[in-house]
């Protein structure tokens, strides 16, 4: 399935727990004290010296890295295919992306290989992952979770995330991450909760089994007794927001992972990390910073920073808990990824078709966590994703576990089947 990068605890492969410890999978571009290759040639078998704050909080606790988890290159792609390491398998149909750029992290969760596993999420690498894989995917607010020691690409949106099965086990992982974080003992009341549904943008091109899965998800939230308050966002109707948000991106990275790579004493620089990338697409995306003034970035941020205004306030002047919008647009699609996608009779660029539900929200910095609503009728996951007012991210969490209760149960996937079957693929 080609999960991992590196394996370091085989024995713990497929266990819940082992004893107090739970044993879990790190993101290949997260620094772990383990090799952080970002899943590109020329970092194959770096390890830097210091460790991710995130991940030493998790060691602290007690709790152990069993693997590395495989990623689409440099975490610059949404399908975790990756010419280098191989491509990541969707656990519920190989023949299938699992999402990306945290592909590895979110197929091992699904699998049962690992109880959470970290991933990162500049524009959706996190979520969107957890959204195809069946899994719940949390995407803290922006500036919660130290991002020291994992390689760069945007200052302003870069995050790391948590894969789990359900929203508890994302607490508890949490908890440790942020101490002054108390984990409710009872579960929170959904009447009369408003939940924003804002139907333009989200909810406009949807593939008809999205569609369907999350309506029957709104149906459930909405005889639970939550006030489902359809109102849009209206900045979200500016169609230069992704293409402005790609070029915020690729200017930051241009900039930051140079001197990632010197501050962490890595054994290339820029220019060999650029000439030795296996993806012609990757290869593209960290040059193209290159041609971007700075004029054109600070109109960038400008807009960035009004998107973030424009979500935050329409939170808090419609008096909302949270907003509800379809994770992804379309489920997985089938690997060896074509460039483009027909959804419900519209073709788009396959990264943007699977980044626009997603990218709104990190721009924004809002806490997002997309939980598993229900299976296409091909039996691929959808996912339904919660965005918290900022920085409030207590309460999305006491939320999300609420409505996950209401969700169908996922049916689980278990780690020693797919040992057992040995796939054809390495896992």
């Amino acid at each position: 399935m080609n999960l991992f990068t590196n394996i370091i605890r085989p024995d713990l492969l497929g266990k819940a727990e082992n004893g107090s410890s739970m044993g879990f999978v790190v993101k290949a571009n997260i620094g772990s004290g383990n090799p952080t290759s970002a899943a590109t040639p020329s970092l194959r078998d770096w390890t830097p010296k210091q460790v991710s704050p995130v991940v030493d909080s998790l060691l602290k606790a007690g709790h152990e890295v069993v693997a590395i988890a495989n990623m689409h290159e440099v975490a610059f792609g949404i399908t975790s295919e990756n010419p280098a390491y191989g491509d990541v398998h969707n656990p519920w149909n190989p023949d299938y992306i699992p999402g990306g750029s945290s592909g590895g992290s979110a197929a091992a969760v699904a699998m049962n290989a690992v109880p959470f596993a970290l991933g990162t999420d500049t524009g959706g690498s996190n979520r969107i992952p957890a959204a195809l894989c069946g899994v719940v995917g949390y995407r803290p607010s922006t500036g919660l979770y130290s991002t020291d020691v994992v390689v760069p690409l945007s200052s302003t949106t870069d995050t790391i995330g948590i894969f789990a099965q359900s929203v508890k086990t994302v607490q508890q992982v949490h908890k440790i991450i942020v101490p002054s974080y108390d984990i409710p003992k009872s579960p929170t009341q959904l009447a009369n909760k408003r939940i924003g549904v804002p139907r333009l943008y989200y909810y406009e091109t949807l593939d008809s089994e999205v569609a369907r899965v999350v309506e029957a998800s709104l149906k459930c939230m909405s005889e639970a007794g939550m006030e489902l308050v359809e109102v849009n966002i209206d900045v979200l109707q500016d169609d230069s927001i992704i293409s402005n948000f790609f070029d915020l991106v690729f200017y930051e990275t241009y900039h930051l992972i140079p001197e990632f790579l010197k501050l962490h004493g890595a054994p290339v620089d820029y220019q060999e990390l650029c000439d030795k990338i296996s993806d012609p697409g990757v290869h593209g995306a960290l040059t193209a910073g290159s041609n971007i003034s700075e004029e054109k970035y600070k109109k960038c941020q400008a807009q960035a920073e009004t998107i973030r205004e424009s979500i935050i306030q329409y939170i808090k002047e419609n008096n909302l808990d949270a907003f509800v919008v379809p994770t992804t647009i379309l489920p997985a699609i089938p690997r060896l990824t074509p460039k483009t996608v027909t959804v419900n009779g519209t073709e788009l660029p396959t990264l943007i078709a699977y980044v626009h539900n997603a990218s709104p929200q990190a721009i924004a910095g809002v806490p997002s966590i997309t939980l598993p609503c229900g299976l296409s009728d091909a039996r691929l996951p959808i996912g339904l994703e919660l965005v918290g007012q900022r920085n409030c991210d207590g309460d999305l969490l006491s939320l999300a576990e609420a409505v996950q209760a209401l969700l169908p149960q996922m049916p689980q996937l278990s780690y020693q089947d797919f040992k057992d079957k040995n796939l054809k693929t390495k896992i």
